[in-house]
């Protein structure tokens, strides 16, 4: 039985002497998805499964693999990333969702499409705390120190609900702030931070992602 899906291709890597094997994300998470020869230059698709191109295909289930028997449509999102700042960003974040995301929701699709089509690139250190806060968001896991007024120069962060308490993740106050700032914010170009407090952003960030993702 074949299905019709739309998906993002993340990744290839070649199986065997010609074949394409392709990650991709839709319905039903991370896909493996195998295209006969698609390293062959007479193969029909080639140029298909590139990392960044959105596909609607006709799949059907072989073993561990799903193997296309017709495409439908492609956008080929992979002739934005010719520019290498694009390209370092549209790789980010597909290795994020690889790395990462555990299920497919239509919400978070849409989210890393719109992450992924940013036109605005030039502060990639802080739209990656930006997109991971939104991850975040977007998963049911919304910070609860985001609702919070903060005054302390120091504060702990409970993993398990994100709240502030006595025990925790120790971050500065500015940092929480500055999180805060950044939730409802959409042009980045108008955030002004440093360095470190960008950087203390993104670890406890990356603190949350691993323990709701992880468990």
């Amino acid at each position: 039985m074949g299905a019709r899906i739309r998906l993002l291709v993340l990744k290839r890597i070649r199986a065997g002497d010609s074949d394409l094997l392709a990650k991709a994300y839709g319905p039903g998470g991370i896909l493996n998805i195998l295209v006969r020869d698609g390293f062959e230059p007479s193969c029909s698709m080639v140029g298909i499964f590139e990392p960044f191109n959105l596909v609607q295909a006709d799949l059907v289930q072989k073993g561990d693999v799903l193997v296309p028997r017709d495409v439908i449509k492609v956008q080929h999102l992979s002739h934005l990333s010719k520019d290498y700042e694009r390209f370092v960003w549209m790789s980010w974040v597909c290795g994020f969702i690889l790395r990462t995301v555990l299920y497919y929701d239509g919400k978070l699709f849409r989210l890393f499409l719109g992450y992924l089509l940013k036109e605005e690139i030039t502060r990639r250190d802080l739209l990656r705390v930006k997109f991971k806060l939104d991850f975040l968001i977007f998963s049911g896991f919304k910070p609860l120190f985001l609702e919070s007024d903060v005054r302390k120069r120091a504060v702990h962060v409970k993993l398990e609900d994100s709240s502030l308490g006595e025990e925790g993740i120790a971050v500065r106050g500015k940092t929480v702030r500055a999180l805060k700032v950044l939730e409802g914010t959409e042009d980045l170009r108008r955030v002004r931070l440093d360095r470190d407090t960008i950087r203390e952003m993104e670890n406890l960030l990356d603190r949350l992602i691993d323990f709701h993702m992880n468990r």
